[in-house]
């Protein structure tokens, strides 16, 4: 997908370097390889294909709704990022886009807020823990220092990656949502147990 009346030139004006040292090759289950790396402007209609081969439920976990289909302005907001205050990484099996993790950095502070999601085919395998593993050092690389994020208290597999990572976090729930807040400090991950709790606000869910 391109949009009309955007020269080359300028994109790459607003863009930063591409991180060629964010890519890395994982090995998966049967011995395949994948290749995360970050996302890229061409990355338009791969990132389509990913978002139509999402369940109706993985789709609802991360957005909130049943947002069937991507609009143009969200694809090119998705893929062009400045790999600085805001970066995302992809996981690619071959041409297949099978897993996205991304942070956008709240304006004059070190916080971010934090999205991560794995085509359904692909869950399961631990993918969701390493992309968050691998978002969370290039963040602290640039100057973020805590994560936030919003999810569905439905959303066991989002909560599981947060409460492995071994940073220490806090969370609150309201209206069958969970407010997290973690520190991605390193040294914390190395020395931490697992310090979460959560604080119940209006109702809890059932």
């Amino acid at each position: 997908m391109t949009r009309t009346g955007d020269s080359a030139t300028s994109e790459r004006s607003t863009l930063g370097l591409y991180p060629e040292e964010l890519v890395e090759t994982i090995t998966i289950s049967g011995g395949r390889t994948l290749t995360l790396r970050p996302i890229r402007a061409e990355d338009d209609e791969k990132l389509v294909a990913f978002h139509y081969r999402l369940s109706a439920d993985s789709i609802y976990c991360r957005y909130f709704s049943f947002h069937a289909e991507l609009s143009s302005d969200e694809v090119y907001h998705l893929t062009r990022v400045d790999y600085g205050t805001r970066l995302a990484l992809v996981l690619e099996d071959g041409d297949d886009l099978v897993g996205v993790a991304r942070y956008e950095r709240y304006p004059s502070t070190s916080t971010a807020e934090v999205a991560f999601l794995v085509r359904d085919d692909y869950q399961h395998l631990g993918l969701g823990h390493h992309l968050f593993a691998s978002l969370a050092a290039a963040a602290w690389a640039r100057g973020v220092t805590t994560f936030t994020a919003e999810t569905l208290c439905r959303n066991h597999d989002m909560m599981s990656v947060f409460h492995h990572s071994g940073f220490p976090l806090t969370s609150s729930i309201s209206a069958g949502q969970i407010s997290v807040r973690m520190s991605i400090d390193p040294r914390d991950a190395a020395t931490s147990t697992d310090t979460s709790h959560a604080t119940i606000r209006d109702e809890p869910w059932s």
